[in-house]
């Protein structure tokens, strides 16, 4: 797992590196999370922020990383303890992302995520987040699903959110 996600790092800044004319973009927002799966069993909907820095590969591609903090209050999940402390889930991705001259976007980031109960207790699993959206002057609108498996379990929510593009 987590030599995958070092993979996936390698190949972003490698790609960074070759080519002087790659513009670096950075994006930050507030996203809206709606459990879905395991995450649903007793969860109320989630709020989080995350930021995203992407590298233009081509007129249309870009490489990108994405990271946030999302918090979930409610019952449990499972693997997870008692209702009076929040699940947080940070995920580390790593992808790519097609947009079209019409400003549709299009994408898919794969890497690690970690759920924690509040109670110390961390765990961790692949995740997936295909994504879509559409692109404005200064802002993205993206509705992305978030997916993780973890020790045969699935936690995943859909993501809507607002990135504002700097």
């Amino acid at each position: 797992m987590k030599k995958l996600l070092v993979l996936a790092i390698l190949f972003f800044l490698i790609g960074n590196v070759k080519s002087q004319d790659r513009k670096l973009q950075f994006e930050v927002g507030p996203t809206l999370a709606i459990p879905l799966g395991n995450t649903g069993l007793g969860k109320m909907v989630g709020v989080g922020a995350e930021g995203i820095i992407s590298c233009k590969m081509t007129d249309h591609i870009n490489y990108f990383g994405q990271t946030g903090i999302f918090y979930f209050s409610g019952k449990t999940a499972i693997g997870f303890g008692a209702s009076s402390n929040p699940t947080t889930h940070v995920p580390l991705l790593a992808g790519l992302r097609y947009t079209s001259d019409k400003g549709f976007i299009a994408g898919l980031g794969v890497g690690c995520g970690f759920y924690n109960s509040g109670h110390g207790y961390t765990q961790e699993g692949f995740d997936c987040s295909p994504q879509f959206g559409y692109k404005f002057k200064k802002f993205d609108f993206m509705a992305k699903f978030n997916g993780t498996v973890i020790e045969n379990s699935y936690l995943g929510y859909l993501g809507l959110s607002w990135f504002y593009r700097f």
